[in-house]
């Protein structure tokens, strides 16, 4: 099941991620907000998000002070996504599958 404000305008990379992490059995929340920052495609009963980097994508100093902030303030662990890594759908569910073990283990660590 996804949430979704059907006012927002969503990239073709957030979409497909969406989809995927769907598929897998997880309920998302697209650009879902924390303070001023807005998170790709957030998965709440695993409370970690996912952002999808275009081929475009650029800035990388400012996304990992974003990443830095959001992990802090608000103990949300991000996945940055490139591009090119959702093309092997296998590898991608891994790597999603293991970055949510890992976040739900440190999670209960914090607890």
């Amino acid at each position: 099941m996804t949430i979704v404000d059907v006012q927002k305008k969503f990239t073709g990379g957030q979409l497909a991620l969406e989809k995927i992490l769907n598929n897998m059995g997880f309920s998302t929340i697209l650009e879902y907000q924390v303070g001023k920052y807005f998170i790709d495609v957030f998965v709440p009963e695993c409370n970690i998000g996912f952002e999808y980097n275009s081929k475009y994508h650029i800035s990388k100093t400012s996304d990992e002070r974003r990443k830095k902030d959001i992990q802090e303030r608000f103990q949300i662990p991000l996945m940055h996504l490139e591009a090119k890594t959702m093309k092997d759908k296998s590898r991608l569910k891994k790597m999603i599958m293991e970055f949510a073990e890992k976040s739900s283990t440190n999670q209960r660590r914090l607890d």
